[in-house]
């Protein structure tokens, strides 16, 4: 899985990482969140962090792509966030 990443900051700010998390709809009959405010399952966030803080003013972006594959174990995978301007 690959997406385009483009984060627009509200107001001057530090970036040192970055939370994910996910929302499924099964067609309507069930529902899953991993956000920080639903409710707590076995699932959770996730964090990335940057090796080096970026600041970032108001209306700047960060921008790149997120990567993401399928681990070989039962709850392996790898994610990688690229960035191409900070």
């Amino acid at each position: 899985m690959e997406a385009e990443v483009c984060l627009r900051a509200d107001k001057d700010c530090t970036v040192h990482g970055f939370a994910l998390w996910f929302d499924v709809d099964f067609y309507g009959k069930a529902s899953l969140s991993t956000s920080p405010t639903a409710t707590q399952t076995h699932w959770y966030q996730t964090v990335l962090m940057l090796e080096t803080p970026h600041e970032l003013k108001a209306g700047e972006a960060v921008e790149g792509t997120l990567e993401m594959e399928p681990g070989r174990g039962s709850h392996s995978s790898t994610l990688q966030l690229n960035l191409s301007r900070v």
